[in-house]
């Protein structure tokens, strides 16, 4: 089974019907009180992780996340998750390339208030790893991974991280998070 998981603010999400025949669809609303509502706070990550706790004994084998529009990170979106047969994480951007970082530089575009957020995030999700140590980012939050590659994090694991985006609808760990999800699944702790 296939399931595209969408996290809308105020997007049109009329190309999704296109899509319901071939794959199960989840759309959750930010802005509205429509179906599924969630309050506006912790960007897109906030969205995918409460999903993923809220169904982590009932997941996808293939779990394609994305925000309401995805064309703006990956205009061949619906050519992608069509071809998707098996998968064990993968970014869909197309406008946006891998990059190997450095968090801690990463992060310091965003001023240099933002480094000790930042270094307690770090310390927090993911203790064992050294957090001057590069690694491959994916821009944008649009990907799709295995039920096995989730479930290789406990349910402990997302609800920490979790805890750092109910502040605001844009906290800076918002973007900490976006950063590290190739981390989180593709290299699952």
């Amino acid at each position: 089974m296939k399931q595209l998981i969408v996290s809308r603010f105020k997007e049109n999400c009329d190309w999704v019907n296109g899509l319901k025949d071939t794959l199960e669809v989840k759309i959750y609303n930010k802005f509205s009180q429509d179906e599924n509502p969630l309050p506006n706070v912790g960007r897109e990550g906030h969205t995918y992780l409460t999903h993923i706790i809220n169904n982590y004994d009932n997941l996808a084998d293939i779990n394609i996340f994305t925000q309401g529009n995805p064309f703006d990170h990956s205009t061949d979106f619906l050519n992608k998750i069509s071809k998707l047969d098996s998968v064990t994480y993968t970014s869909l951007s197309d406008k946006f390339n891998s990059k190997q970082i450095s968090f801690l530089n990463e992060m310091s575009v965003f001023g240099p208030g933002a480094l000790e957020p930042s270094k307690i995030f770090w310390n927090s999700v993911f203790p064992n790893y050294d957090i001057n140590k590069p690694f491959m980012m994916d821009y944008s939050a649009i990907f799709a991974v295995s039920k096995n590659n989730l479930l290789k994090n406990d349910l402990k694991f997302y609800k920490n991280i979790l805890g750092f985006l109910d502040k605001s609808n844009d906290p800076l760990e918002g973007h900490m998070l976006e950063r590290c999800w190739n981390l989180i699944l593709k290299e699952p702790k």
